[in-house]
């Protein structure tokens, strides 16, 4: 299957956007740090694994909304705090993903970096503290 390199880049794109929706609710950088350390096609595949499945759960949970995502209007919603303009990834997008990133860790690494700049530009432009995210990325580390 060939992919325009259009086409890949708004799938990269895709993936970061549920990578930063997935930290923004959580708190938790874990599965951000794995693609973005990642130093084989194996952790790629458990990281976007672990994503995948997560995000399904945290969306598919309506008591909780921590993440609500708007197709149509192409935003998703977390904590109603944030908002990412633009969409999620398809089964078939996290595939094409997967193909690539697992031919070539830097897909994965940088498609992570982007992730955490949409992470970092959303925190500075709301009113959550700093310290309140860092805080859950130290006990991370622990």
């Amino acid at each position: 299957m060939s992919i325009s390199k259009e086409s890949q880049t708004t799938i990269h794109k895709k993936v970061a956007n549920a990578l930063a929706a997935y930290t923004l609710a959580t708190r938790s950088y874990t599965v951000l740090d794995r693609l973005a350390n990642a130093i084989s096609a194996d952790a790629v595949i458990k990281a976007i694994y672990e994503l995948n499945r997560s995000l399904d759960v945290i969306i598919r949970n309506s008591k909780d909304q921590a993440i609500s995502y708007n197709e149509s209007e192409g935003s998703i919603t977390i904590k109603g705090r944030f908002i990412i303009k633009g969409h999620l990834p398809n089964e078939h997008e996290y595939q094409s993903f997967l193909e690539k990133a697992s031919k070539d860790i830097m897909v994965a690494r940088s498609t992570a970096a982007y992730a955490s700049s949409i992470i970092a530009s959303k925190v500075s432009s709301s009113q959550m503290p700093r310290e309140e995210m860092g805080s859950q990325v130290e006990q991370d580390q622990e």
